[in-house]
């Protein structure tokens, strides 16, 4: 059970390094825009 928390974590960790790196890709470009 531990082994499957530990992989569960792992791919909440995956996720969220994702969904900030879209965000601060899309920032980027928005600034990229405004400049």
């Amino acid at each position: 059970m531990r082994k499957y928390q530990q992989g569960v974590g792992l791919l909440e960790a995956i996720l969220a390094s994702a969904v900030l790196g879209m965000a601060l890709v899309a920032a980027g470009s928005y600034y990229k825009r405004e400049a």
